[in-house]
């Protein structure tokens, strides 16, 4: 299994997003903010904020910036083995 891990992975090891790095995994959504229920699967997007009580830093969801899944799209590129060079493959 590890010998394809650069195919299986999304993303290299190095790739970070900073502002999201301690944010729990988000969940998806089969139904909009209304309450409806739709086919496209999504996510929505996620703020940090501060508990005013414990001082503690934490995430909440955004329903306004609801982001649909997409399979197969383009992702960054890489060297499989060092002999090809492709691009993940990855959800976005």
């Amino acid at each position: 299994m590890a010998i394809f891990a650069e195919i299986i992975a999304p993303y290299s090891m190095t790739s970070r997003d900073t502002d999201y790095l301690l944010a729990p995994p988000q969940k998806v959504h089969f139904r909009n903010s209304d309450g409806d229920i739709t086919l496209i699967p999504h996510v929505y997007g996620v703020k940090s904020v501060r508990n005013m009580e414990t001082l503690r830093m934490g995430f909440e969801e955004v329903p306004e910036e609801a982001k649909a899944l997409r399979l197969f799209v383009k992702g960054e590129s890489y060297n499989f083995w060092d002999l090809f060079h492709l691009q993940y493959i990855s959800l976005e």
